[in-house]
């Protein structure tokens, strides 16, 4: 059984396709804890958005387009939805994806230490459990941040995004704080800033290639899906499901690659700082 270590220095040429390798080596194994502890979830949250967007939408061709807040609130309660229904979405969609994240991140945390044998889905969600409040205030903070940054200007939203680069992955592989992991990212990032932006916008640009295209593929299920709400909405929401976790999975790759990244850049530190130690003897 191949390893493909995370910890370890590699150029942009070698980090990309290591990132799909590693997709396509593992998925068994980081797919069947996501199935089992945060699918559920998320056809939660696809069942319940959907059909409040869907019992909103036939209130608005009904009575008109919503122009303001007020109007549209008045809308939410005529359609039996109130704005309590909305956030709870919110809510149920971050904790949604915080569960997911925090069950990638753990994964490859558990895979890196074990390294000839992959680890089972109930020690995976013991891992990600207490690693999930870092996990949601990291990104409640890399959101506010991030818009700060592209209210200043486009280019600050940029800045921010290759500086909080490495703060997920280390979370999980040095057991930090949120506020901790930022720190690190920032310490690591900032030195190898171009090496950052270079790598994650080529791999940005093919995941949502990637996506666009199975979208695309996925769009007679979607289809499929729409249509049963009405009728059999529990079947809907299940066909829905289907494509809604697939596409998810894709955002595996991005996971993975800010773990590749995270791997090289620390591994580089380590070995400068070792050669360091070696000329001052």
């Amino acid at each position: 059984m191949k390893n493909i270590r995370i910890r370890e220095i590699r150029s942009i040429g070698d980090r990309f396709p290591a990132t799909f390798e590693y997709f396509f080596a593992e998925l068994k194994g980081f797919f069947v804890p996501f199935l089992i502890y945060a699918a559920p979830l998320l056809l939660v949250v696809l069942g319940y958005s959907t059909y409040v967007s869907t019992s909103i939408m036939e209130t608005v061709l009904e009575e008109g387009s919503a122009e303001d807040w007020e109007e549209m609130s008045k809308l939410l309660a005529e359609s039996g939805f109130s704005t309590m229904d909305m956030i709870m979405i919110l809510i149920l969609s971050i904790v949604a994806s915080v569960l997911t994240m925090s069950i990638f991140g753990s994964y490859m945390r558990l895979r890196e230490e074990l390294q000839d044998s992959r680890p089972g889905p109930g020690e995976v969600f013991r891992h990600a459990l207490p690693r999930m409040l870092p996990m949601a205030l990291l990104l409640i903070l890399s959101g506010i941040a991030f818009s700060l940054g592209f209210m200043v200007f486009l280019i600050g939203g940029l800045i921010v995004g290759v500086l909080f680069a490495a703060a997920y992955p280390a979370i999980f592989m040095e057991d930090l704080s949120a506020i901790e992991s930022i720190q690190r990212s920032f310490h690591l990032c900032k030195k190898n800033f171009f090496n950052t932006l270079g790598f994650f916008f080529i791999l940005i640009i093919t995941v949502v290639f990637t996506f666009f295209i199975l979208s695309f593929l996925l769009q007679p299920i979607s289809a499929l899906g729409m249509s049963m709400m009405e009728g059999m909405p529990i079947l809907g929401v299940i066909i829905l499901g289907i494509a809604g976790i697939i596409n998810q999975l894709i955002n595996g790759l991005i996971y993975i690659g800010q773990f590749l990244h995270y791997g090289h850049l620390s591994e580089k530190e380590d070995n400068h700082s070792f050669e360091n130690e070696i000329n001052a003897l």
